[in-house]
Parts: C-alpha cells; sequence; structure tokens
C-alpha cells in the first residue's frame, strides 16, 4: 500500500460518525420508563500555591500543594436500565420526535461539515504538494508560492470544520433539562450546574 493510501484511509477513519443505528419501533407511544439523566462527576483538586522569595523580596520558586479534592458534576448520560445509550436512541425511546429530529438534523450538519472539513485538508496538502511537483524548474515561482501559501489557510479551515463537525458526535446536542422533560421529570437540582 503506498504511503499516500495509508494516510488517506487513515483520515477517512477518523470522519465522523455516531453509533446510532435506530431502534425497533414500538407501537406504544409512551417513554420507556426505565429511561433515567445521570449525572457524570468528577474530582477537582484543591490546592494551594506557595512562593518562595529569596533575601531581596523576588520570587524564586514557588510549589502547588493538594490540600483535598471536591466533586464536581462536569457532564450528563443518557441511560436506560443502567446502561448509557445513544442520544438519538433516548429521545426515540421517549417518544420524542422533536429532539429525536433536532439531532438528527445537527448530526447531519455536523457529518457534512466533517467530510467538507477533512475533503479542504487533502485538496489543500495535495494543490501545495502537486502544483510546484508538476511546474517543476521552469514553472513561475509567483505559482508556486501561492500553491504551498494557500495550504496555510485551507489546512487550519479544514482542520476547523472537521473538529466542529465532529463535536455533534461527541457531545449532547440537546440540553439536560431537555433531556428531563422528555421523560416527564423535573430536573434536580445537580443539572442546575450543567446550564
Amino acid at each position: 500500500m503506498k504511503p499516500t493510501s495509508l494516510a488517506l484511509l487513515l483520515i477517512l477513519s477518523a470522519c465522523a460518525s455516531g453509533n446510532y443505528q435506530g431502534l425497533a419501533r414500538r407501537t406504544p407511544n409512551l417513554p420507556d420508563p426505565t429511561l433515567s439523566v445521570a449525572p457524570v462527576r468528577e474530582q477537582i483538586a484543591d490546592t494551594v500555591v506557595t512562593q518562595y522569595k529569596d533575601d531581596n523580596g523576588a520570587n524564586i520558586a514557588s510549589a502547588e500543594t493538594i490540600t483535598g479534592y471536591h466533586t464536581v458534576t462536569s457532564g450528563f448520560a443518557l441511560q436506560r436500565g443502567g446502561e448509557t445509550i445513544d442520544e438519538q436512541d433516548y429521545y426515540e425511546l421517549a417518544k420524542d420526535r422533536d429532539g429525536f429530529d433536532a439531532i438528527e438534523r445537527a448530526r447531519t450538519r455536523g457529518k457534512i461539515m466533517n467530510r467538507l472539513g477533512y475533503a479542504l485538508i487533502i485538496a489543500g496538502t495535495a494543490t501545495a504538494i502537486a502544483v510546484p511537483v508538476a511546474l517543476g524548474t521552469e514553472g513561475s515561482t509567483i505559482v508556486k508560492a501561492l500553491a504551498v501559501g494557500q495550504w496555510f489557510v485551507s489546512f487550519p479551515v479544514g482542520l476547523a470544520f472537521a473538529i466542529v463537525g465532529a463535536h455533534k458526535f461527541d457531545h449532547h446536542v440537546l440540553s439536560v433539562a431537555r433531556a428531563f422533560s422528555a421523560i416527564g421529570q423535573t430536573p434536580p437540582h445537580w443539572a442546575d450546574q450543567l446550564r
């Protein structure tokens, strides 16, 4: 396999994709009673910084000491019977068609943006390499410089598109309050930290 083919394969394998498979439709129009929203918590270190000074009062060093830990709510997980499930599955099981459609639209836009970003990276890189090689030593140095110079725009713009597009698959599209309302529950106090 050629190195360029391998690089292209690696880039395409990093494209945005979700694990939503679609669930079998159920006849009753009631939410699944096993759905829940659970907090995702993490421990944050409490630290104290000590400054050490010389005889003239100038800072010469500092030390950071961990004095303890506190727990914060950093996110939420959508669950069915204690097992974390995909956001689209959750809203489908909750019979919240508007929520399901909102996620589907956001993910469709995200996938297009992600693919466009990778296409821009590949096209910009290919142009920056191919044009100077094709023109050789006889070609215009201005055209070669422009071909290489455009890469400094196409690569970061393409990378930004790819990252922003993938974000819709890696993070929740809808808020924690919407997740609770989909199953007819009032958000508990921990959900206030996520607004």
